[in-house]
């Protein structure tokens, strides 16, 4: 990857790149909650497109901790890539009422209240987000803008396979019942 001094949100590989990606930053906020084990939890608050980072942080993801106005936040700069094989789920998650960004992250359990996230993955693939989610990970959601949700469809229109039908069985082997008319 290049470096880039300004943000940009356009792919960060030509258009005839079978798995193109770009850069985005990812920030968490804590969010004060009512409860007596846990006084706060962590909320994604937004996905944005940033310039590519450096040669030497590329291909790791490290996140970065402060403080400001709105309280404590979490920060990452995450690669986002897009896979031919991924291309079913890019068109699940674009056919749904709200596209969305889905990010995977973990808390310390053993670091108690001062637990903080540690981003690991960022994806736009729905069935990539089930999976983790069906692992027991922790996967937070939050819609795509405009220009994300054209990329990804442009990129899905060009790599989606439809699965083809099914046949169906010969009404010779379906119980009686289930003929119909005869």
């Amino acid at each position: 990857m290049s470096e880039s001094s300004a943000v940009s949100t356009t792919p960060t590989s030509a258009p005839a790149d079978r798995t193109p990606s770009r850069w985005v930053c990812v920030r968490f906020r804590q969010a004060a909650q009512q409860s007596v084990w846990q006084p706060f939890r962590w909320e994604l608050a937004s996905v944005e497109g940033c310039p590519s980072p450096t040669d030497s942080f590329a291909g790791r993801t490290a996140t970065v901790f402060g403080e400001d106005s709105e309280g404590c936040w979490a920060a990452a700069i995450c690669q986002v890539t897009l896979y031919p094989d991924e291309a079913e789920g890019y068109v699940l998650n674009l056919t749904t009422d709200s596209p969305s960004w889905f990010v995977h992250f973990r808390l310390d359990e053993e670091a108690g209240q001062a637990a903080q996230p540690n981003i690991r993955l960022v994806t736009l693939s729905y069935n990539e987000a089930g999976r983790l989610m069906d692992a027991s990970e922790r996967v937070e959601v939050l819609p795509i803008d405009q220009a994300t949700g054209h990329w990804l469809a442009t990129y899905a229109e060009r790599f989606f396979v439809p699965q083809p039908k099914k046949r169906q069985r010969p009404a010779s082997f379906k119980p009686t019942t289930a003929r119909g008319p005869a």
